[in-house]
This record gives structure tokens, C-alpha cells and sequence, in this order.
């Protein structure tokens, strides 16, 4: 399952961060699924508000970011072991930049069917 071409235009309807253990929770409306993204790393995020918006854009790359070297750096980390996921939110722009940008070694994306309430 490729990662970034599976999340967008899914809702990300929660973040669970415990020391250096992430999950976020991305929901599919339509097909009644929940996508779970879980890795062990470092999210950070921009000042706006990104949960219950659609995931307008993402990116998977080997090449981090400033922010995200000087982070790992400061951790002790070497940023060379580690892959960036950049996700950009609906409603973002240059003025107002809605993004999460998390780095990891390796992640886990799996799948959930969600009960119809009748």
C-alpha cells in the first residue's frame, strides 16, 4: 500500500503521540474505513489546527527538511536513518500553512472497517 496516494483526501480524525510513539488516525467517509498510520519518531506541526481536515497533499521522501535535521540532531539522532512524511491539510495556503511533518525509520499502515450504525 503506498503510503502517500492512500491517505489523501482521507480525514484525519485523531493523533495519538506517547513519548516517541505516534498513531494517527485517518477516516474514509465513504467506504466506512479507517486507515491507522503508526511509526516511532517525531511529529511536528504547524500552529493551525489539522484534525478533522482532508489530507490535501503528502510526500514520502528520504530528504528531510531543515526543521526536521535540526530536531534529530538535538535528539541525538542521525538524520540520514530516517524517511520525512509531509502532509499538507485542506484549507492550507502560503499564508496559513496546515501541515504535519513527522519523520521515522519504518511505519505501519493498516486498515479497519468501521460498524454501520442503523
Amino acid at each position: 500500500m503506498e503510503l502517500e496516494n492512500t491517505i489523501i483526501g482521507l480525514k484525519l480524525i485523531e493523533i495519538n503521540k506517547n513519548v516517541d510513539d505516534i498513531k494517527m488516525i485517518f477516516e474514509d467517509a465513504n467506504s466506512n474505513v479507517v486507515y491507522i498510520l503508526t511509526f516511532k519518531g517525531y511529529l511536528f506541526e504547524t500552529g493551525y489546527v489539522a484534525l478533522n481536515k482532508r489530507v490535501e497533499h503528502a510526500n514520502l521522501r528520504r530528504t528531510l527538511g531543515f526543521k526536521a535535521v535540526t530536531q534529530l540532531r538535538y535528539e541525538g539522532e542521525n538524520p540520514a536513518e530516517f524517511k520525512q512524511l509531509l502532509i499538507q491539510m485542506e484549507g492550507s495556503d502560503d499564508e496559513n500553512k496546515i501541515e504535519i511533518i513527522s519523520v521515522f525509520k519504518e511505519f505501519s499502515l493498516t486498515t479497519k472497517t468501521l460498524a454501520l450504525m442503523h
